[in-house]
């Protein structure tokens, strides 16, 4: 049931960022585009990572024994995202979650900064330091308090690190994901960055 859950949030997340969905108040991008507000030092990145190896096996993002540390996790599921990024699961006992991938999307921090600044989304704090790439805890829905938690971190000015939390009422990270999230985040790039 939380599997399915979890396939829910990522769908809905995925069409809310899509480049083609025509709607401003799910599409940073859009609302980059439609605001004349300027960004506030919007982070560079300046050694972007080859992803391709992550894209095929989104499971090598982050080591099977780093998702046990860090969030108890006992198993791992491979699959699609909502669009068509290869992604990666890992579950508890109690089938609480954490979901990672590589999603193709241009520009994606500076949407993000753009949308978050001029408070289209229900919650933003900048990450100008994700083991030395930039980016975003940010989403067009806030469900922290029921244990959903999104974290970006951008690889290049095409690609983004995506995780996500689905804690349910067994998980201690329910009532506050996004810190374990963020050492999910950075742990990931840490292994990407020495090539896992």
């Amino acid at each position: 049931m939380r599997l399915r859950g979890l396939a829910l949030v990522v769908a809905v997340l995925a069409s809310a960022s899509a480049c083609s969905d025509p709607a401003p108040q799910n599409n940073p991008s859009e609302t980059a585009s439609a605001t004349s507000t300027p960004l506030a030092d919007v982070p560079a990145i300046s050694q972007p990572l080859n992803t391709t190896s992550f894209q095929q096996a989104p499971c090598s993002i982050l080591p099977m024994v780093q998702a046990a540390n860090l969030v108890s996790a006992v198993r791992t599921k491979a699959a699609s995202g909502g669009t068509g990024e290869a992604r990666c699961t890992y579950n508890d006992q109690e089938s609480n979650g954490v979901s990672v991938g590589v999603v193709k999307r241009a520009n994606w921090l500076q949407s993000t900064y753009a949308a978050g600044q001029s408070g289209k989304l229900a919650y933003f704090t900048p990450l100008p330091d994700v083991a030395g790439y930039p980016g975003a805890v940010s989403n067009n829905v806030d469900q922290r308090a029921n244990g959903v938690c999104s974290v970006g971190v951008a690889l290049s000015d095409h690609e983004f690190l995506s995780v996500i939390s689905t804690f349910g009422g067994s998980s201690p990270f329910r009532s506050d994901p996004c810190p374990v999230l963020q050492k999910v985040a950075e742990a990931s790039v840490k292994n990407m960055r020495g090539g896992a």
